[in-house]
């Protein structure tokens, strides 16, 4: 094993060294020559770049892709369009500018799943969801795992090192190392496999640094010397400047504060002259901690306040407004555009069917041309016969169909007033009655009981346990008519459900309500807040999820409702819909909508409930 890395590195070296040459070249005469180039051609060389030249120097790169940019808009190809957004979007994350990059992601996801360019789609959502890790962690895991179910679904194993190594680096985030070593031996098996001299480095330093985490400094220190000796053969603006700061991580976690202040100011010195503004915050923080260290208190205050106004300029509330409005809206449109999807498909097999039924049709008639006049007419009778009683059945079962939405309308409508009348009886009788019991038992308490202590102890023990009862029962109350629904509407009534049932869970609750501004009908209400309801009780009984997301809008005249988690999830083929489910179809379909639910095992489930308003 020891004798193949050998090889490979030497491969790389030879490799590098023939190309490295050719790559400084082709980088810096591109800005001069670009505008003399036929535009194919600037195109072509503009994305040519590997990513460790454009990577080197980030704002010469932004003006390249710019002008990529422009030139694909005018072939009209939206691939083309979608690449060069792809690239932008690493470019301004590496420049700190988050807004702009989510929003060139967006816009390249789009372009590839219109065009079918599913594995192009999956890495894109994979990098989004690398971009997302220090701003919202379960987002980040949602888009980098559905990047990988689109690209493992492909079987698209030379895509595949950089997801890998990216979704370690989340892993390592969540303190999960032995996994996070899983990913990035496999990203690493990859590259090596392919001879990507780029792309080894990184999973050369993403293993060190798990590796210093677990304090294995001399393992840790072995992959960083590999990945320094192939960026520094490559040239690799970009690498080097990630290898300095990590040499001094690596020092500082041992306390060799001169060695770790050698390094970071070797990679400060690169980082501020590409405009790589996260490595430069980064490295800003660490030589103040250095300098904090060995008592320069002047160069730690002063390497502070740079660091803090880096910061302050690559991230403000108004940006990360910006990015949770734009993370929102995407999540929309990809919900209303899979609802979509499955009505197109719905669609077609529809008009399938026809098709079939009438190219059925078509022979029957030919065959019924060549009989004779006798036995057409008999054929003819026994049409209109058929027809009559297919007409005559389709009427039955219409009206079939109308009872039974009336009955069910009649037993939700008679369930709902029984709740109310058994909600009204508890609490203003038995709950009224209870609570004349417990003022009564508190005055005797305390008229009769105080030089007693053992009745004392005693009476206290059963007051507190009629207490009990009286919240037991006014709790029973709120949950068969809750009194948020009757008085402020079904958001706050959604929203309270919510906190109660989830109050003693572990799982993490997200709720989005939007585009709604008004009251519904009182049976629409009822039906979204039972639904939400049993759902929500499915997930805490069968689930075991860690991240429910729950979204309530108002969308081309439908009030819909989504509800998903990351729990157990089960086999859509083997689904046996129990009395829960049935009761959820029931209620929908009496208030005219639909009922939709998604599930893979140890994939989650998500269920779509859509009302006409």
């Amino acid at each position: 094993m020891n004798l193949l890395k050998l090889f490979i590195c030497f491969f790389i070296f030879i490799l590098t060294l023939h190309s490295n040459c050719q790559e400084d070249f082709s980088f810096d005469s591109l800005v001069n020559s670009i505008e003399k180039m036929p535009y194919n051609e600037a195109f072509i060389a503009i994305m040519d770049l590997p990513y460790d030249k454009y990577a080197g120097n980030l704002i010469v790169s932004e003006k390249l892709f710019t002008k990529a940019l422009t030139m694909a808009r005018k072939t009209e190809d939206s691939v083309k369009v979608g690449e060069v957004y792809a690239r932008l979007a690493i470019i301004n994350y590496l420049r700190g500018n988050y807004d702009q990059s989510v929003d060139y992601n967006q816009k390249a996801i789009e372009l590839f799943l219109n065009h079918d360019k599913t594995v192009k789609a999956g890495y894109v959502y994979c990098e989004m969801g690398y971009q997302m890790k220090r701003r919202n962690m379960s987002l980040a895991f949602y888009y980098m795992r559905k990047g990988l179910y689109l690209l493992e679904n492909a079987d698209s194993i030379p895509n595949m090192s950089a997801p890998y190594d990216n979704y370690g680096v989340l892993l390592e985030m969540k303190n999960c190392y032995d996994s996070a070593l899983i990913f990035y031996n496999k990203a690493l098996a990859i590259k090596e496999k392919t001879v990507d001299s780029i792309g080894i480095p990184f999973s050369l330093n993403n293993i060190a640094q798990t590796y210093m985490l677990q304090k294995k400094y001399s393992s840790a220190k072995d992959y960083l010397d590999r990945a320094f000796t192939i960026r520094k053969i490559r040239n690799d603006i970009f690498g080097i400047i990630e290898n300095y700061s990590l040499y001094g991580d690596y020092f500082l976690q041992q306390d060799k504060i001169s060695e770790a202040i050698k390094f970071y100011q070797l990679g400060l010195e690169k980082a501020k002259v590409s405009g790589y503004l996260y490595v430069w915050q980064y490295i800003s923080n660490k030589l103040s901690i250095c300098y904090e260290k060995t008592g320069n208190y002047p160069l730690a205050l002063k390497f502070h306040r740079e660091n803090q106004q880096i910061r302050d300029s690559i991230i403000n509330s108004e940006t990360n407004d910006k990015i949770a409005r734009l993370e929102v809206q995407f999540r929309t449109i990809e919900k209303e555009k899979e609802l979509e999807r499955k009505a197109k498909e719905v669609a077609i097999l529809n008009q399938v069917k026809v098709q079939q039924e009438l190219k059925l049709s078509n022979r029957n008639m030919v065959i019924f041309g060549i009989s004779g006049l006798s036995v057409i007419l008999i054929l003819l009778f026994l049409l209109l016969f058929q027809r009559f009683r297919q007409k005559h059945q389709l009427k039955m079962n219409n009206a079939l169909l109308m009872e039974k939405e009336r009955g069910i309308k009649a037993v939700i409508e008679a369930e709902e007033e029984e709740r109310n009348r058994i909600a009204r009886e508890l609490h203003d009788g038995v709950g009224q009655q209870m609570s004349g019991l417990k003022l009564a038992w508190q005055n005797f308490n305390n008229r009769f009981l105080k030089d007693e202590k053992e009745a004392i102890t005693e009476s206290e023990r059963l007051f507190a346990l009629l207490d009990n009862s009286s919240t037991e029962l006014r709790s029973i109350s709120h949950q068969m008519m809750p009194k948020a629904l009757k008085e402020v509407g079904l958001q706050a009534a959604i929203s309270d459900m919510l906190n109660a049932s989830f109050r003693n869970t572990t799982s993490e609750i997200r709720l989005d309500i939007f585009g709604i501004e008004t009251r519904y009908e009182k049976n629409i209400e009822i039906a979204i807040f039972r639904v939400c309801q049993e759902l929500t009780s499915n997930i805490i009984k069968y689930a075991n999820a860690s991240n429910i997301d729950i979204q309530l809008y108002q969308s081309k005249g439908n009030l819909i409702l989504s509800v998903e988690d990351d729990g157990a999830g089960f086999d859509m083929n083997k689904r046996k819909d129990g009395i829960g489910l049935t009761n959820i179809k029931s209620r929908v379909e009496s208030a005219g909508g639909t009922f939709f639910i998604e599930s893979e095992p140890s994939r989650g489930t998500r269920a779509t409930i859509r009302i006409p308003v």
